[in-house]
């Protein structure tokens, strides 16, 4: 949840395609799908999940330490997404912020690991979602969300140096209906959620501009954030309610962030396209 100001693209994607759609955002194209359970495996599947989206995958057995399988794999593993997150696994942010694990169904239960151990029996779980308040530098989150069996992996990345460049980052994000940030709607329904969001002005080149912290699927439908910040530490602002429309063609839909400097939100803002960093789920149905 949470965006720099070099733009990125990407949007959730999935293997076995059901009703793709392209998401177009800087220039790159993403397909945005569902997958269906390709059946037991005999060995543990593991992801690196700074490399590729949270999935929908094949049920297999995820151990603790190699001690055997944490769960019985019972079907298809319940959509996931960790927030924020950036595919190429490079994105950095210049303070520790809240990631966020959920599921969209709010019952399957989630158990995690933040030392970079295999989450197995033992280890901690959370019902909907996990919340990780200010996770430090090199934080390796590894989690599993149940019935699945598949082991999730993410690193985090904080430099406490970025403060001389032009930042816009974007956390704590809900949707209204769901609590988390990945949620069930139908096709064309507006979605609302609320998130908390950063923003500054680096001291070289423009201190004084106004910023937009953009939300929105393929391009920006609401500001989170516009303002004139200055310099470092900027404006902070909390529980920020934010409004967008889930595409017409069901499928699964990354929710994206992005920052532009405009001299208003609408209608200036409006319709620009978005970085990659991933803040939400869309699962239209």
């Amino acid at each position: 949840m949470l965006v720099t100001v070099a733009g990125y693209a990407r949007s959730a994607a999935w293997a076995a395609a059901v009703a793709g759609v392209a998401l177009v955002a800087c220039g790159i194209d993403v397909t945005g799908t569902l997958v269906e359970n390709a059946g037991d495996a005999p060995r543990p599947t593991e992801r690196d999940d700074a490399a590729a989206p949270p999935a929908v995958d094949a049920g297999t057995s995820a151990g603790e330490g190699g001690s055997g399988p944490a769960e019985q794999d019972a079907g298809r593993e319940p959509l996931n997404a960790i927030s924020p997150y950036h595919p190429s696994g490079t994105l950095t942010y210049q303070r520790p912020i809240d990631w966020t694990i959920a599921s969209v169904d709010a019952s399957a239960v989630i158990r995690y690991t933040t030392d970079g151990s295999a989450p197995g029996p033992a280890s901690p779980s959370a019902v909907g979602k996990v919340t990780l308040p200010a996770v430090a530098n090199d934080t390796t989150i590894r989690w599993v969300v149940l019935p699945g069996t598949e082991v999730h992996t993410f690193v985090v990345k904080v430099d406490p140096g970025l403060s001389s460049s032009t930042q816009g980052f974007v956390d704590r994000v809900a949707f209204d209906s769901s609590g988390a940030p990945v949620v069930r709607t139908s096709p064309g329904a507006t979605v609302t959620g609320k998130v908390r969001a950063f923003v500054w002005n680096g001291p070289v080149g423009c201190p004084s501009c106004i910023d937009q912290v953009l939300v929105g699927v393929a391009v920006a439908e609401d500001c989170v954030t516009d303002t004139n910040p200055q310099t470092h530490p900027g404006s902070t602002r909390t529980g920020v309610s934010f409004s967008i429309k889930a595409p017409s063609t069901p499928g699964v839909y990354a929710v994206k962030t992005g920052f532009t400097q405009q001299f208003r939100c609408t209608p200036d803002a409006i319709g620009k396209p978005l970085g990659a960093t991933q803040i939400g789920v869309l699962v239209v149905e």
